[in-house]
């Protein structure tokens, strides 16, 4: 048999007519892109929506001192609040959500998830015992199980491969502004209500001062969720793979079994970003517990640590988010395939003597020079490592992979935090020694994730490269 040549690419002459054939359908199908004006509003209210839900996820660490003061609590049973609680219900509620995302309205799945979260935020301020409480953080998990796959979805339907990251990378911005208001805010309102007694409500019980924070950032979410769902519009979903041969159809969703198989067969490029994921999630995890570094190593007050820690990430975050960007858009249009991934590896790299180092600081500044610098290097990283996995998956299973994804990392996540109390509690003894706990996850943990996803690196540049061929 003759030789067929080749194109650059390393794609016989035929098959780059079916793909181009194949490719020019889809366009007729799916249409363009949405305006870039539409894009970016879509963008930035997803954005403020995210912001939210972290929000919400991360008062509660502001709250570790006074709820143990009140309902005298080991480090080990707050830390089962903060990761567990939420966690427990979510794994339940991703995959069907996840599920629904890849075909359903996304904005509706988003809109009614982040009304929820937000009222069971308020409950966990009316909360009357630990057992409550736990039940008030379960509600705040299944909520926010709603809008992670959905958002990917959508970012990925608005923006072309060129501009995803940037895209993913500004969405980080909720996540860090959410978590820097929710310092500031929080800390500010913390200082407030600190000096105010408790409150009876008839039929109800007592509510500690701490617990009215929980009320006052929950309650506007419900005005957010509005926001999404009057004034999101769908895109047009695109970057689906034909299930039988070029001349078929795409079909618009596919089952979980398919989602699974998918993974398995491509298991060299997957295997490490989940697993990487997740044995990283174990060291962000320790996050949970830097307000109350701070209080225990340095005896500042909450309202101050708030300040400085929230400014961090609202300085940081951006101007790492926006070098990613830019990185990941040069590199891409050079077909660099495997560059979002490249670039999470690197800067996770360079940030890893800053992570072992801070708890260390002989100083609070020296502690937050240190946290700066490795929020700006994990920003850098962040946009282009979120899009990565956007760019592999067909649009019929974005929301189930997704979801998997997610899942694998908020069960690591969740362990995080009860990780770091353990070590306290067990190893070295003493509340004072908390900073040794964290320093010894990030020395046992980053290193570790860091070299996982490298394993993957060489796979998952033939899988992006395939993806792009193939996604019509």
């Amino acid at each position: 048999m003759a030789d067929v040549p080749l194109n650059a690419r390393g794609t016989s002459a035929a098959e780059a007519m079916v793909q181009s054939a194949a490719a020019a359908e889809a366009g007729t199908r799916v249409g363009a892109w949405p305006s870039q004006a539409r894009a970016w509003y879509t963008l930035n209210v997803l954005t403020f929506a995210m912001m939210f839900s972290f929000l919400d996820r991360q008062i509660m660490t502001l709250m570790i001192g006074p709820i143990k003061g009140d309902w005298h609590l080991s480090d080990t049973q707050v830390s089962v609040l903060i990761g567990l609680a939420f966690v427990c219900i979510y794994a339940f509620s991703s995959l069907p959500i996840a599920r629904l995302a890849d075909s359903a309205s996304r904005k509706i799945i988003i809109g009614v998830g982040i009304a929820f979260w937000s009222l069971m935020t308020a409950f966990c301020g009316l909360a009357q015992n630990y057992w409550q409480l736990f039940i008030a953080r379960m509600g705040v998990g299944a909520g926010e199980s709603t809008i992670s796959p959905a958002t990917y979805s959508i970012l990925t339907d608005s923006f072309p491969r060129d501009k995803l990251a940037m895209a993913t990378g500004y969405l980080g911005l909720g996540v860090s502004f959410g978590t820097g208001f929710a310092l500031i805010a929080g800390g500010q309102v913390i200082g407030l209500v600190r000096h105010m007694h408790d409150t009876i409500i008839p039929g109800l019980g007592v509510l500690h001062p701490w617990q009215w924070a929980f009320v006052i950032v929950g309650l506007p979410g419900l005005l957010v969720a509005l926001l999404v769902h009057l004034t999101v519009k769908e895109p047009a979903r695109r970057g689906r793979i034909r299930t039988q041969g070029p001349g078929a159809r795409a079909k618009d969703s596919m089952p979980i079994g398919q989602a699974l198989k998918y993974i398995v067969d491509d298991w060299p490029c997957f295997g490490p970003i989940f697993i990487g994921m997740a044995v990283r999630s174990l060291g962000l995890g320790a996050a949970a517990w830097l307000p109350e570094f701070f209080v225990r190593t340095y005896h500042w007050s909450m309202p101050d640590i708030g300040l400085a820690q929230g400014l961090i990430l609202l300085v940081a975050s951006p101007a790492g988010v926006w070098l990613g960007g830019r990185l990941s858009e040069r590199w891409t249009r050079q077909n660099m395939w495997d560059c979002n991934m490249r670039l999470a590896i690197i800067t996770s790299l360079i940030a890893l003597p800053t992570g072992i180092l801070y708890p260390l600081s002989p100083s609070p500044w020296l502690a937050l020079g240190l946290m700066t610098f490795n929020s700006f290097l994990v920003s850098v990283g962040a946009g282009p490592g979120a899009a990565a996995l956007q760019l592999i998956v067909p649009n019929q299973m974005r929301g189930q992979i997704n979801s998997l994804n997610l899942l694998i990392f908020n069960f690591a996540f969740a362990f995080a935090p009860t990780f770091v109390a353990l070590l306290t509690d067990f190893v070295f003894h003493k509340e004072s020694d908390l900073r040794y706990s964290i320093m010894l996850v990030a020395l046992l943990i980053n290193p570790l994730s860091i070299f996982i996803t490298w394993l993957g690196l060489k796979a998952y540049g033939r899988s992006a490269k395939r993806a792009h061929e193939q996604f019509v």
